[in-house]
């Protein structure tokens, strides 16, 4: 999950869930389980990609934006990355505050 900066008076941050794969077909199915529960999604086929060793490779990315279809991830899905769960605790406190 990152937490993008956005320079709104309401709201500090803006969320996104990104997934990026070797493989065309898995994304094009996560994307569609997704749609199936209610979340909205972007997607980006065949993105030319360099490792850290030099070497070239293609990527599929799929993004989940927003507040909304961030609680309904958090309440089929959610996180298991430590990080990733402080994030959104970080996230849901700030809007407590507004």
């Amino acid at each position: 999950m990152i937490l993008l900066n956005r320079k709104q008076k309401k709201y500090k941050h803006y969320p996104r869930i990104s997934l990026g794969l070797k493989s065309k077909l898995l994304v094009q199915e996560i994307e569609k389980w997704i749609k199936l529960q209610g979340m909205t999604t972007t997607t980006t086929y065949n993105i030319l990609c360099k490792n850290k060793r030099g070497f070239e490779y293609i990527e599929h990315r799929l993004h989940i934006n927003g507040r909304k279809n961030l609680e309904k991830w958090m309440n089929i899905v959610s996180f298991r990355n430590p990080r990733h769960i402080s994030r959104y605790k970080k996230y849901k406190n700030e809007l407590a505050e507004i």
